[in-house]
């Protein structure tokens, strides 16, 4: 499967109404969280449809906080990369070890019982 491809479904799916929106992002294995104005509900929704989140930080030696971190460990159920590795993204994503996938969607549910 095309990592990239599963990072524009969801978006595609949107117009589709909610139920499409988690019905594709249930599909894929991952849900791009890219920079912008603060913490928005795409992590929680990513998180509850099982999707790993790959999180885009502002640059290289930037980095900020995500909700509930330090407390919550996000390199164990996310991808974090800096801005400047966008243009490899599909390379990284493809060299992931599938041990290491099935290990992060494992914490991802364990960390989504978390919130209720």
């Amino acid at each position: 499967a095309n990592p990239i491809a599963d990072l524009g479904i969801a978006g595609r799916a949107m117009s589709g109404g909610t139920a499409a929106y988690h019905q594709a992002l249930q599909s894929v294995q991952f849900c791009l969280v890219a920079p912008g104005n603060g913490f928005d509900t795409r992590l929680v929704d990513y998180m509850a449809c099982g999707c790993i989140p790959v999180i885009i930080h502002a640059g290289l030696g930037v980095r900020v906080l995500q909700p509930y971190e330090p407390e919550l460990d996000y390199e164990a159920f996310a991808v974090t990369l800096p801005f400047e590795s966008i243009p490899e993204l599909p390379a990284i994503l493809e060299r992931l070890p599938e041990d290491a996938l099935r290990t992060k969607r494992e914490r991802l549910r364990e960390v989504h019982r978390m919130f209720p």
